[in-house]
């Protein structure tokens, strides 16, 4: 199921979400026309703590890094979706903190359960800023394709299916590419954070 638009128009020009994923689609660029593919620093943080000085470094700086085409593209493209109202809700340099955050907390899940394999992408971080979405705008409508069906879902029932997809990827696809417990570590983190965030923000109302 992939994610077009959403019906949730953002009351501000979303930059730091434009600049996010202007890092992110430049390091690609670098990594495909210098490096041939490669990124170095996956070897050099293998094993390293990310909480850690060190780890900590490459795990931010791999937040902006990815895999191949369809990493990257998928991760925008999401993303675009839904960080516009993530960036209104917080604040710009808040909405970039949470952001790291988010990504923080899927690397170090990633970490605790295979601290041999380094993880790399958004995938964490844009989970995160999904679980702030949720919270902070359940009902409005995500339009989607489905193969070549279009359905339209509320955020909150597309989001809890995302979900379930990872847990299941978690249980079932555990030895692959794709490290299903990074989305759901960010998810979480977001999703708390943002029910803390709004929470506050009513009492202080």
């Amino acid at each position: 199921m992939l994610p077009v638009y959403d019906d949730n128009p953002g009351e501000h020009r979303p930059l730091v979400t434009w600049l996010i994923a202007s890092t992110c689609s430049i390091l690609f660029l670098f990594q495909l026309v210098f490096l041939k593919g490669n990124i170095p620093v996956m070897e050099t943080a293998t094993g390293t703590p990310p909480w850690m000085p060190a780890g900590l470094v490459f795990s931010v700086f791999n937040l902006f890094v990815h895999a191949d085409f369809w990493h990257i593209t998928g991760n925008i493209l999401y993303l675009l979706i839904f960080g516009n109202n993530i960036e209104d809700l917080y604040g710009k340099a808040r909405y970039f903190g949470f952001y790291v955050l988010c990504g923080l907390a899927g690397t170090i899940c990633h970490w605790l359960v295979n601290p041999e394999q380094t993880v790399v992408g958004a995938s964490g971080a844009i989970s995160g800023v999904m679980g702030a979405y949720m919270v902070a705008h359940p009902d409005a409508r995500i339009h989607s394709m489905l193969g070549p069906i279009k359905i339209k879902l509320k955020a909150v029932t597309w989001i809890l299916i995302y979900v379930v997809m990872n847990i299941a990827g978690v249980v079932f696809l555990a030895d692959g590419t794709t490290s299903f417990i990074a989305h759901l570590g960010g998810i979480a983190t977001g999703t708390l954070l943002t029910w803390l965030w709004l929470s506050n923000r009513r009492q202080a109302a």
